[in-house]
């Protein structure tokens, strides 16, 4: 008897040794590089920055959507607009959340925006976590460039640093953006907004009307008084006019970088 108990431990104990010796399954986070950029490991808004160099799971604005399948594997939930021009790539399960966490939005097959919502803050700290009220979002980013409103509430744009702050009707960050920064601003204070079916109160889509600046020297003319002018780039350009190849004539044609007129 004393025998037969002793080969039942020490098989016992043979088991756990070989349920042990084998390596832990990784997860999504366990893959992700901790790096000074990378927003899961480190207070990036509290901090110097501009959002080209910030990484969310290790994922930056300007990859394309293969590098980020390849890092990330497929959305929890993928949705397309404009026959596929468009797509938001949600991820909530993958995460180990019922909500959406971390949303990539592409344009044209590049990752153009990456939306940051309250689920996400179980891997962020301090600043950059969601939930902050308007004095503190001041505090720390100062006056917005511009102001939207939206059919949740509004948000703000900080031009100059890539970010996009989303509140609700009670002046409450609900989430945040990372976009390309000195991108040109529409021109008018209103955005629409569709719903994300994992998180009805986050918005899967706000509608990007900007588009990315022309950094060298451009023209500008106004379609009203027909006046035109060099600017030292797109940027500068008044939100009433549209930016031209050039001023040799009146009627020269509109580039793709045309300021955007959005209603709503």
């Amino acid at each position: 008897m004393q025998s037969k108990t002793i080969i039942l431990i020490a098989c016992a104990a043979l088991l756990l040794a070989a349920c042990t010796s084998q390596p832990a399954k990784k997860t999504l986070i366990d893959t992700i590089p901790n790096t000074p950029s990378e927003l899961i490991y480190n207070d990036v808004l509290s901090e110097s920055f501009t959002s080209m160099n910030v990484t969310v799971l290790g994922v930056g604005l300007g990859m394309s959507e293969n590098s980020v399948l390849q890092k990330l594997g497929p959305a929890d939930n993928d949705e397309q607009y404009d026959f596929g021009a468009i797509k938001n790539w949600a991820y909530a399960e993958k995460l180990g959340f019922t909500q959406t966490a971390v949303m990539y939005h592409f344009e044209k097959g590049i990752l153009t925006r990456i939306i940051i919502g309250p689920a996400f803050n179980h891997f962020l700290s301090g600043t950059s976590m969601v939930g902050k009220n308007k004095s503190v979002i001041y505090g720390a980013f100062g006056l917005p460039q511009r102001q939207y409103d939206i059919k949740t509430g509004r948000f703000f744009v900080y031009n100059n640093l890539g970010l996009e702050v989303y509140l609700d009707t009670h002046d409450v960050e609900t989430q945040y953006a990372f976009v390309y920064p000195m991108r040109k601003l529409p021109s008018l204070a209103t955005t629409n907004a569709t719903v994300d079916p994992l998180n009805p109160v986050m918005p899967a889509l706000i509608t990007d009307t900007t588009t990315l600046c022309n950094q060298g020297p451009t023209f500008g003319q106004n379609p009203v008084t027909q006046e035109c002018k060099p600017f030292t780039n797109s940027c500068t350009i008044p939100d009433s006019w549209v930016e031209v190849k050039s001023c040799a004539n009146t009627t020269a044609s509109t580039t793709n970088l045309t300021i955007p007129t959005n209603s709503s």
